[in-house]
């Protein structure tokens, strides 16, 4: 998750920069990577509890837990990654656009 706020920072510092160059409130664009970083890690905290209720109830094995947990962490790296690239493009093509 360290990794994940440190992307959140330097794109929130990026997409700033880039708003306010090009003449788009830069206060909107730069607030996205931490907000949705924060529902994220929200999501990741109540899955996880979830995870460690499931595997207490199974009586599952220490392995098996963290293989899941390991699932859930690359899939929200993954989707972090992918959000943070759509709303780049999306802020590259609203300068284009003069929007």
């Amino acid at each position: 998750m360290l990794f994940l706020v440190i992307v959140a920072f330097v794109a929130t510092t990026a997409f700033y920069a880039k708003a306010r160059r090009s003449g788009l409130q830069p206060g909107r664009a730069a607030m996205m990577p931490f907000v949705v970083l924060g529902l994220l890690m929200i999501f990741s905290f109540f899955a996880g509890v979830a995870i460690s209720q499931v595997v207490s109830l199974t009586q599952a094995s220490n392995f098996t837990e963290n293989a899941i947990r390991f699932m859930l962490n690359a899939f929200l790296i993954v989707g972090y990654l992918a959000f943070i690239r759509r709303s780049w493009s999306s802020l590259l093509s609203r300068m284009e656009d003069g929007i």
